[in-house]
C-alpha cells in the first residue's frame, strides 16, 4: 500500500488491530523506502517526530519496522505520520499519514486462525495470505525472505496453551547461512532500553527446524540488553523434506506447584500422512533462569527461508501441575 506520492514510503503492515499487548509486546508497522533517502521521520498521534530505524538484522535499510507500545496508543482511532525530505514537502499532510483503528480484546481460549479473512498483525517483514482451493496459507512475500520473520496468531495472555498447525517448507533463501522455521507458542517481543530502536532483545519459547543443528528442536531463551543470552534447549536429529507438509503439535505451561516454578516447551513434528509421534520432545528449566512468567503471544517464525502454515489452532491445557 504505497502511503506517499512518489511512493517515497510503502507500507508492508500497519492493520486495524484487535491484540493485547504486554510490556514488551509491541503493535509493529513495517514497510520499505524508495530511492536513498534515509532522512525520514515519523510519529504516532501528534508526538514528537522520530528517526525512521534501521539495523542490520530485523530492519536493514531500505525496510523498516516501527515499534508502538500499548502506552502510545489511544483505544478507537490512532495515525501515524512521515515527515519527508524537502523534496517531496509539496504534498498534502493527508498524503502522509496513515490511521489505523486498536481495539485490543482479551484471548478467549480454544481459537482458530484460518487466514482466509485476518488482518495479518506482523512484528518482522512482509507476509502474505495465499488462498487456493485447499484454503489458506501465510507466508513471507517471496523475495522478502531474511533474519527472523514474525507474524503474530494472538496477542499477549496468560496461562499455558497448546498450538496445532501444519506447515510445508519450500526452501532457503539466504545462500549457505543458517535457516529455520516453526511456532512461538510464547512470543514476548524484543526487550531493550527505552528509546533504542529497532529493539534488540527478545523472549520466546519455539518449536522449529534449524539446519544448524540440523534438527527439530524446542527452545526457550531471554536476552536483555547488555546481558547473555539465556537458553535451554533439546534437539532431535531430523532431515527436513521441501514440499512435504508436516504437523506440528507443541505445548507450553509453568508448572507452579514447584518451587521455583519450573517452566516446560514440548513438540511433536511429524510427517503428513504418518503416525503421531507418541514420545514429546521437551525441555523444562527454572523460569526464574530462562523465561519469566509474564503474558506470551503466540506467533510464527521464519528465518531466512520460504515456508507456508496452514490453520492454527490455540487451546486450553489442562494441566496436571496446578489447573489450567
Amino acid at each position: 500500500m504505497p502511503l506517499l506520492e512518489q511512493n517515497v514510503v510503502t507500507l508492508h503492515h500497519a492493520p486495524d488491530s484487535q491484540i493485547q499487548l504486554d510490556a514488551d509486546l509491541t503493535l509493529n508497522i513495517t514497510g520499505t523506502i524508495a530511492g536513498p533517502q534515509r532522512d525520514l521521520h515519523y510519529r504516532i498521534n501528534g508526538s514528537a517526530w522520530q528517526p525512521i530505524p534501521h539495523d542490520k538484522l530485523r530492519a536493514s535499510f531500505p525496510n523498516f519496522t516501527l515499534e508502538i507500545a500499548s502506552s502510545q496508543l489511544m483505544i478507537g482511532e490512532n495515525c501515524i505520520g512521515f515527515d519527508v525530505p524537502v523534496t517531496y514537502q509539496s504534498m498534502q499532510l493527508e498524503g502522509r499519514q496513515r490511521c489505523f483503528d486498536y481495539q485490543p480484546r482479551a484471548m478467549q481460549l480454544p481459537f482458530t486462525v484460518d487466514w482466509a479473512d485476518e488482518t495479518l498483525n506482523v512484528q518482522d517483514g512482509h507476509w502474505e495470505v495465499v488462498r487456493d482451493q485447499h484454503g489458506a496459507t501465510v507466508r513471507p512475500v517471496p523475495g522478502s525472505e531474511d533474519y527472523d520473520r514474525i507474524l503474530l496468531v494472538s496477542g499477549a495472555f496468560a496461562g499455558p496453551r497448546r498450538v496445532e498447525t501444519q506447515l510445508v517448507f519450500r526452501q532457503a533463501t539466504n545462500g549457505k547461512k543458517p535457516f529455520g522455521f516453526g511456532v512461538l507458542p510464547l512470543w514476548g517481543g524484543h526487550p531493550d532500553q527505552p528509546g533504542h530502536y529497532p529493539r534488540r532483545g527478545w523472549r520466546f519459547g519455539l518449536g522449529w527446524y534449524y539446519s544448524r543443528y540440523p534438527g527439530i528442536g524446542v527452545e526457550l531463551s531471554e536476552q536483555l540488553v547488555d546481558s547473555p543470552a539465556r537458553f535451554a534447549k533439546q534437539l532431535q536429529n531430523f532431515t527436513i523434506t521441501p514440499n512435504q507438509p508436516y504437523n506440528l503439535i507443541i505445548e507450553a505451561e509453568w508448572q507452579r506447584d514447584q518451587q521455583p516454578a519450573v517452566v516446560e516447551l514440548r513438540m511433536k513434528w511429524w510427517p503428513e500422512g504418518e503416525s503421531e509421534p507418541v514420545h514429546w520432545i521437551s525441555v523444562q528449566e527454572r523460569a526464574e533462569d530462562v523465561l519469566p512468567s509474564h503474558d506470551y503471544a503466540v506467533a510464527l517464525l521464519a528465518h531466512r527461508t520460504q515456508v507456508e502454515f496452514g490453520s492454527v489452532r490455540v487451546m486450553p491445557i489442562v494441566s496436571a501441575h496446578g489447573g489450567e
